[in-house]
């Protein structure tokens, strides 16, 4: 609407207007950032499923895990949600992610980047990429002790510490929830 300063005026008074008037009448509550990783969390399992936090048996801050849910029908746990850190090309800020594990096969259900601290251009770029997540779906946690991480050309710091992580996840999840307690890539 350039050129056009009058009618781009009344547009911007009219649009200030209804927005007013829907603020006053039906009110705004912005959602917390807890409320806005819930939903996340929520969208990488089955709709129908609650997600709650778990109590984990065995420790899991050493595997870069911050956190862990499950998915539940009410009766049993379907799917597991891990909360996971990492330090990718810089290293005085992290990644963060979330990664979901469907508890009967074991295979990826979902994957999603919370936050990245790296490079805008690059390792930021790629961690926020969804074109990036859908690779790791379907993959059993087995798979995920040698991960193959593609799309990360010019970010290979973040990818290569994005593959160190997922092992780490996979480690902890065969362990805590397979019963399968295999070695760490440091032992």
């Amino acid at each position: 609407l350039s050129g056009a300063s009058v009618t781009t005026g009344a547009w911007k008074t009219s649009l200030n207007s209804l927005f007013k008037y829907h603020l006053a009448t039906y009110g705004y509550t912005p959602k917390t950032d807890a409320q806005i990783v819930q939903e996340k969390k929520e969208a990488l399992v089955d709709s129908s499923l609650t997600v709650t936090p778990y109590t984990a048996t065995n420790p899991f801050a050493t595997y870069g895990i911050t956190g862990v849910d499950v998915a539940s029908d009410g009766t049993t746990n379907q799917a597991v949600i891990y909360t996971v850190e990492f330090v990718g090309y810089n290293p005085s800020d992290n990644n963060e992610y979330l990664i979901a594990f469907d508890l009967s096969t074991n295979e990826v259900l979902g994957f999603t980047t919370l936050y990245s601290g790296d490079s805008t251009d690059f390792g930021a770029a790629r961690m926020i990429d969804s074109a990036n997540w859908t690779q790791f779906e379907g993959l059993s946690s087995s798979n995920l002790l040698a991960p193959n991480v593609d799309g990360f050309t010019g970010a290979s710091i973040t990818g290569y510490a994005l593959e160190a992580s997922l092992q780490n996840v996979s480690v902890f999840h065969q362990w805590e929830f397979q019963g399968i307690q295999v070695l760490t890539p440091e032992q």
